[in-house]
């Protein structure tokens, strides 16, 4: 029993040796010392592989917010324009060719062509003979680099279109729009209204007659053909008469100043010019005669009967030709002075002999 005892005492203190010796080795086992390439130069090496793969993954993360960020900020930036450039090369042009261009209230020749202009606001006026100005202003930017101009005609002056404007000492006249000025009569001179006929003149004289011809005409002397006749008065060449340089009647030989009183005249050659070369023609007929309705440039019109003419003591072309006396004379014949001529097909300027009884259309001169 004693001896069973024993060997059990001796077997935990064996195991109480061995327990704290097996510690103490294992312990000593797993330490050893630090020297370099030790277990301590080891650690550095983990601790810096640990570092740099921490690096690495703080660098990837990093990287990966960097990428993001800044494609966040490229899709932002498509949605906001770039600045404004300091200005911009502007195209201008115009519907007038001819137009002047004013910026900022500064001359810039036509309205036409490219110019630089700074970025922002700015006045402009265009201009054109004939046309209403522009005024306004332009935004110069990106968006607006180009600026067209269509200016619109100013509208030309209104004049009243009437047949009959007025009377001058009881008889009418007409106002056709003439640059001259020239007021015209309704009727001829002797005649009851615009479609008749009237009297009938020899040039110079003031009053009718029962036969026309050189030998009762005012102021001739002799001859009885125009290569031998002469005259007291209206001779520009000794050839006619003695000289005495007039051209146009006086007023005590004009059949229009005579017969109808002051303001009243013959018209020129110049103004029977006018009146054939400003206004339209058309052959027609009024008051059962035929004749010309003359309308002038406001359209106003008047009309002139186909009154033919008097030779001695016959009757001419009636109804076929219409000649009215100017109060001018044809100075390269003498015996000649200038009338206003038409029929069905044309209308002219023509000349014929002093002696001729011919109508008078009056004019009230401007």
């Amino acid at each position: 029993m004693k001896s069973k005892i024993l060997f059990l005492l001796l077997c935990v203190f064996s195991l109480g040796v061995m327990g704290q010796n097996g510690k103490t080795q294992g312990t000593i086992t797993r330490k050893k010392p630090k020297t370099e390439g030790s277990t301590g130069g080891q650690d550095k090496q983990d601790q810096k592989t640990d570092s740099n793969s921490n690096k690495k993954k703080t660098q990837g993360s990093s990287g990966s917010r960097s990428q993001g960020s800044s494609s966040s900020r490229a899709q932002s930036g498509g949605n906001h324009p770039a600045p404004e450039a300091a200005g911009y090369d502007v195209t201008f042009s115009c519907n007038v060719s001819s137009a002047s261009l004013y910026i900022d209230g500064t001359a810039n020749g036509t309205a036409s062509g490219t110019r630089f202009l700074k970025t922002g606001n700015h006045s402009v006026s265009v201009t054109a003979s004939g046309y209403n100005d522009y005024t306004g202003s332009i935004t110069v930017n990106r968006q607006n680099t180009s600026c067209r101009f269509t200016l619109e005609k100013k509208p030309e002056p209104s004049r009243p279109v009437a047949t009959t404007t007025g009377t001058h000492r009881g008889h009418e006249w007409v106002d056709l729009g003439l640059p001259s000025g020239t007021k015209w009569a309704t009727m001829n001179v002797g005649a009851s209204s615009s479609s008749d006929y009237g009297n009938y003149y020899a040039w110079g004289e003031t009053s009718t007659k029962s036969s026309y011809d050189w030998s009762n005409l005012r102021y001739w002397t002799t001859g009885d053909s125009g290569d031998n006749v002469k005259f007291s008065k209206y001779v520009t060449d000794s050839k006619y008469g003695n000289v005495d340089g007039k051209k146009e009647l006086d007023l005590s030989d004009d059949a229009a100043y005579v017969n109808w009183g002051t303001g009243w005249r013959m018209p020129s050659k110049a103004q029977q010019d006018e009146l054939r070369e400003k206004c339209t023609w058309t052959w027609t007929s009024m008051g059962g005669h035929n004749g010309c309705k003359v309308v002038g440039p406001n359209g106003s019109s008047l009309f002139l009967p186909a009154a033919g003419g008097r030779n001695d003591s016959s009757s001419d072309s009636f109804g076929a030709s219409g000649d009215y006396w100017s109060r001018t004379l044809f100075t390269s014949y003498g015996h000649l002075a200038y009338i206003l001529g038409f029929y069905s097909g044309d209308v002219g300027r023509s000349i014929t002999s002093r002696y001729c009884g011919r109508s008078v259309r009056p004019v009230l001169a401007p």
